[in-house]
């Protein structure tokens, strides 16, 4: 039983999400029941949703087994992504979505992406980047956690929400209506955060961007 959003909700596997569309398994990357050895390289991240979203290529991550909870985890090193062009965060420009991550930085301090989905055409990059990170934008200060459109303009909820070396449950709702930041609702843990804008913050509903390319 977790509780999420002011619901609790009570789930085995983000399958029990009604219409799951990527699903990476940082304890089962392979999608085959078997923990991988300790320190495999994860050249294919394989989507568990069922919509063959799998991220590959890049320069890959490694495994490490028994980190939390007793499973296995996917590591990140500077430098360290997978790509898929297959996965679309938006169905439209209004369309939204919810967006959850586990995860644990060594270092709050500096940019980190963990999902983003770009069109990689020159001279575009401010107005069709989406971008989940931890210390993003440009004048909030270490530690913040929100989605970033390129150039500095984020919805991000305050600096310090996320500490180094502790593991977070995280997640980023994108709504189908609003302007920017109440477009954007973020929680940790299940516990609602305030969001705001650093710049002009992220796109408001109705401008949400296509793409071509996503990274994890």
């Amino acid at each position: 039983m977790s509780s999420a959003f002011g619901k609790q909700y009570k789930i085995q596997s983000p399958l029990q999400i009604s219409g799951c569309q990527l699903w990476l398994d940082g304890a089962d990357p392979n999608n085959t029941g078997t923990p991988p050895a300790n320190g495999t390289t994860i050249s294919t991240w394989t989507d568990k949703s069922g919509n063959s979203r799998n991220f590959s290529g890049g320069v890959s991550p490694s495994y490490f087994r028994n980190v939390l909870n007793n499973n296995g985890i996917v590591r990140f090193s500077s430098g360290n992504y997978l790509v898929s062009g297959s996965v679309p965060l938006f169905s439209s420009s209004s369309s939204g979505g919810s967006f959850f991550f586990i995860f644990q930085t060594t270092s709050n301090e500096g940019q980190k992406f963990l999902l983003t989905y770009q069109n990689q055409v020159s001279g575009t990059y401010c107005q069709t980047e989406s971008e989940i990170a931890i210390d993003t934008g440009n004048t909030t200060g270490s530690g913040n956690f929100g989605i970033h459109r390129g150039c500095s303009y984020a919805s991000i909820a305050p600096a310090n929400t996320i500490a180094s070396s502790t593991f977070y449950m995280m997640g980023l709702l994108l709504l189908t209506t609003g302007n920017s930041p109440d477009n954007v609702n973020i929680y940790q843990n299940g516990n609602s955060l305030t969001v705001s804008n650093d710049n002009i913050g992220y796109y408001s509903a109705g401008s949400y961007p296509s793409a071509n390319n996503s990274e994890v």
